[in-house]
């Protein structure tokens, strides 16, 4: 294995060591090195992504084909959001992000919708009281008021960020529930805030929060809201 890396034998068994504490390497009765049980919880892991990206890139690409809007999913990771997937509408603004890209919890719609679920001591000790960074003037800049519209999200199945992160912007988020109604993932939709009028406010956010339940349905959880 060192000829093979072009490391020393030092070298080699130190990584083998660090891997073997974290169970990802184990020997045999014979001493030899083999994948430990941490390998297929990644493994499983990776597997479950790739099935919310597939169950989503559907979801996400019947919304841009219809009603044109820019259409993500993401993860949370820590305090950020992670996107995993990024599908251009063909509105008249692009929005350019890239898998893998971070957003802010508090000021996306995508990001608050990860936060459903949280109690308001769970956000403090998760992102604290603020202030937050801001974006724009209009974007949250404290617990309470972001508190409050994650209530309200609860509530109606949806969150929206409306010039928080990019001013003329309105954007939707819904979370994908487990069956213990705790978001394992999320997704969003954004448009310029001049293509919509008032009265398709709630129409839009219940696209998206019947497009979130069918992902989770296809993920094969099936708790109703």
């Amino acid at each position: 294995m060192s000829r093979r890396l072009d490391l020393s034998p030092a070298a080699v068994q130190r990584l083998l060591n660090t891997l073997s504490e974290h169970d990802y390497a184990e020997q045999d009765t014979e001493r030899r090195y083999r994948l430990g049980a941490a390998v297929l919880g990644l493994a499983y892991g990776a597997q479950d992504q790739n099935r919310l990206i597939r169950s989503s890139q559907i979801e996400l690409e019947n919304l841009a084909r219809a009603h044109g809007f820019n259409c993500f999913a993401g993860v949370r990771r820590g305090a950020a959001a992670i996107l995993l997937l990024c599908v251009q509408g063909t509105g008249p603004i692009v929005i350019r992000a890239n898998p893998g890209d971070p957003c802010l919890l508090h000021t996306t719609a995508i990001g608050k919708a990860l936060l459903v679920g949280m109690s308001i001591a769970e956000m403090r000790e998760l992102i604290g009281e603020g202030p937050y960074e801001q974006r724009t003037p209009r974007s949250i800049t404290g617990l309470e008021k972001l508190a409050s519209q994650i209530r309200l999200a609860q509530s109606v199945g949806y969150t929206t960020s409306l010039n928080e992160s990019i001013m003329g912007v309105l954007s939707y988020g819904s979370p994908i529930l487990d069956d213990s109604g705790q978001p394992v993932a999320a997704i969003s939709v954004a448009m310029p805030r001049d293509a919509i009028s008032r009265a398709r406010f709630s129409e839009i956010g219940d696209l998206v929060k019947d497009a979130a339940d069918r992902i989770a349905a296809k993920l094969g959880h099936t708790l109703a809201r």
